[in-house]
């Protein structure tokens, strides 16, 4: 007769214990196995919806930025765009002006007008006046340049400068022959008398009115600088406004000013 220990009386619910163990392990890591299982399509989805967002939001940025730029006046030194640009020119020339307009590029100011010679000479040289006046009618800068011709009587030529006097808004700029040179002619107009009789008409409605000096062309030299500083300063004591910058270049007989309103 064989007598069992309690050690072999126990054996079989210890196997039992630990085979119920095993099997909940086995859940839990099943359990934890078939979300990462799934993780890949998860992820998949939220790398999609990722990859849209920012777009949609770079493009909401996009169309309010360009509601804003939309929005602003056109500033100088902003988008190129050709303007008109009015002349005047003083019924005794022989020179005339068919049109004119600039093209800002940056801090550049392009400027083209077509010279119509209607003498009787070709015409060699071309003074021209860019003046900018405020919205109160004040002169605020003045540029003159010297355009070299070649133009026979009853023909027109394209002619083209460069400028660095910005167009701000609210102001206007106009061109005025001040000076024509031909084979044996030179006529002129005082520049002094041609800046208050422009400011005149831009203020207060009165026509402008100049007449034409006319000499032989040995006669005429030029200004030197000194004379056209001279000159921004009476425009400047004009309009109750100082210098405030200054250019010349006596040789290719060309002048800017720059006037600030006194405070």
């Amino acid at each position: 007769m064989l007598i069992k220990t309690k050690y072999e009386y126990k054996r079989p619910a210890l196997v039992l214990v630990i085979f119920v163990c095993l099997f909940v392990i086995v859940l839990v890591v099943a359990a934890r196995v078939r979300p990462v299982g799934r993780s890949p399509e998860t992820l998949v989805k939220a790398s999609q919806v990722s990859s849209v967002e920012p777009k949609t939001d770079d493009r909401l940025k996009g169309n309010q930025l360009q509601g804003t730029i939309r929005d602003q006046p056109a500033l100088s030194g902003g988008p190129s765009s050709s303007l008109p640009l009015p002349t005047f020119v003083a019924p005794g020339f022989r020179a005339a002006l068919e049109s004119a307009s600039s093209v800002r590029n940056g801090p550049i100011q392009a400027v083209t007008l077509t010279a119509v010679n209607r003498g009787s000479e070709k015409l060699e040289l071309l003074d021209v006046l860019l003046l900018d006046f405020t919205p109160q009618g004040t002169v605020s800068r003045m540029e003159k340049r010297t355009l070299s011709l070649n133009v026979t009587p009853n023909t027109k030529q394209p002619l083209y400068f460069e400028s660095g006097m910005p167009r701000d808004l609210g102001h206007l700029q106009m061109l005025s022959i001040t000076g024509v040179t031909s084979e044996k002619k030179r006529q002129d107009v005082d520049l002094k008398a041609l800046t208050k009789a422009l400011a005149l008409q831009q203020a207060h409605g009165v026509p402008a009115a100049l007449s034409v000096a006319e000499k032989g062309k040995s006669e005429f030299s030029p200004s030197p600088c000194s004379s056209w500083f001279q000159l921004a300063h009476d425009v400047g004591g004009d309009n109750k406004s100082a210098v405030s910058g200054f250019t010349c270049n006596q040789s290719q007989q060309s002048f800017a000013v720059f006037l600030t309103a006194a405070k």
